[in-house]
């Protein structure tokens, strides 16, 4: 099987290495990767991980690489569309329905997993749009009630209005949708609204995370994925401990709209932190940022 490996490499080089496997379903080859916990260290649960929009594996090495040195194993893969599992010509084609019946693949395979262990916690984790995925599953997921919790951080329930279409801009994009779905645009996302760290904006800047294409019905309908979550009698659906962080200085996605949501849901258990001086990725933020938002995850999580 070929891969790709001319990659970049990060600016944070992991102690713990993750187990690498390609995995076939539904016509994709995906790339995944298990980081397991060290020897030493107590295992606490499993993460699985859903990255953003056009993102690879590569921009959380150095918070998996924490989270498995705390306890946590982390399962990752390269979303259909994303990354090493769909390089090239397949970049940016996905849609609603394969967002959720993939992760629906991939959730089904970790559970199974854990089905022999004494703990069986498994935790859904997403960041951005994939922050926008893991929020409905919690509404709507087939897998949801097997969930310990359901973490996001900079999670898309609407744009920030300086990333925002317009009505006229936004009613072309649905009509274009409809006759060429499968039209890949450059979204042409501001380096620096993403992180504030120059080596990781040099990262960002290098294939394969950029340019970041998606296809016309792929980005409508996560779009309005976020949208519906801020419908009441759609929210009142999600059933989860639900903790969001999100930087109070994004300007990709509104950190209003995140604590909306979370006013919104029913359940008592729900955390909602706005990081202070981040911007929208919050864990290649500066270490400071790192520091505290990865301490109020690991808060969160010994709580469940």
């Amino acid at each position: 099987m070929s891969q790709v490996t001319n990659t970049p490499l990060p600016p944070y080089t992991p102690v713990n290495k993750p187990v690498v496997q390609y995995i076939e379903y539904n016509g994709a080859n995906f790339y995944t990767e298990l980081w397991s916990v060290p020897k030493d260290t107590e295992l606490k649960g499993r993460i699985v991980w859903v990255h953003g929009f056009s993102e690879f594996s590569k921009v959380y090495v150095q918070l998996f690489d924490d989270l498995s040195h705390s306890g946590y194993e982390v399962f990752f893969f390269d979303q259909r569309g994303a990354g090493l599992t769909s390089p090239g010509k397949l970049k940016g084609i996905t849609d609603d329905f394969h967002a959720f019946d993939d992760l629906d693949f991939f959730l089904k395979k970790n559970i199974d997993e854990l089905e022999a262990r004494e703990n069986k916690k498994l935790f859904l984790m997403g960041h951005s749009m994939g922050g926008g995925i893991s929020l409905n599953y919690g509404i709507k997921g087939k897998y949801k009630d097997h969930l310990t919790g359901i973490a996001v951080s900079g999670p898309l329930v609407l744009l920030h209005p300086s990333t925002r279409p317009g009505r006229v801009l936004y009613g072309i994009s649905y009509s274009a949708m409809k006759l060429i779905p499968n039209y890949r645009m450059d979204t042409k996302l501001k380096e620096e609204y993403i992180t504030s760290v120059p080596e990781w904006r040099k990262f960002l800047s290098n294939e394969p995370v950029t340019p970041l294409l998606g296809s016309l019905k792929n980005i409508y309908e996560f779009l309005k994925r976020g949208e519906r979550l801020l419908e009441p009698d759609y929210a009142k659906g999600f059933s989860v401990p639900l903790l969001i962080l999100h930087g109070d200085e994004d300007h990709i996605n509104d950190v209003h709209a995140s604590e909306k949501f979370v006013d919104l849901v029913p359940i008592k258990d729900k955390t909602f932190i706005p990081v202070k001086g981040a911007l929208h990725c919050i864990f290649i933020e500066r270490e400071e940022i790192y520091k505290e938002a990865k301490r109020d995850l690991l808060d969160w999580l010994a709580k469940h």
